[in-house]
């Protein structure tokens, strides 16, 4: 299967998760400093990531006592459930990943044979 690599602040740019993606990523791995006071950002953009791309993902963010970070890295499946997932300390989490789900809810719920790009541009 193929990985990609964003960082923190990447989950803040959709097209460029759904560009890998349409790439052929099935697993994204994002490795972050996310700040404590914004964790839920952290939790809710990772999810959405997951979800609206129809993929795995890995989070790994510094945890609470190594810095003002909060930790939360997490293992998300494409439906956005965490199959993984840590509190603000530092941990090692690890879940199985059967990729199969991919292809069946990309199968079901098809957005990208239904994405219609010449209706709209991401403009700079």
């Amino acid at each position: 299967k193929s990985c990609g690599l964003i960082i923190c602040y990447d989950l803040r740019f959709p097209e460029l998760t759904r560009s890998m993606t349409l790439e052929g990523v099935d697993l994204l791995f994002v490795v972050a400093q996310w700040p404590a006071k914004r964790t839920m950002h952290l939790e809710t953009l990772a999810r959405a990531r997951a979800i609206e791309n129809q993929m795995f993902l890995a989070l790994c963010n510094s945890p609470a006592s190594d810095t003002a970070c909060s930790g939360h890295s997490a293992i998300i499946d494409p439906w956005g459930e965490y199959l993984a997932q840590a509190g603000d300390s530092e941990a090692t989490i690890t879940s199985e990943l059967d990729f199969s789900v991919i292809e069946g809810i990309r199968s079901s719920i098809n957005v990208f044979r239904d994405r219609r790009p010449e209706l709209y541009k991401v403009s700079t």
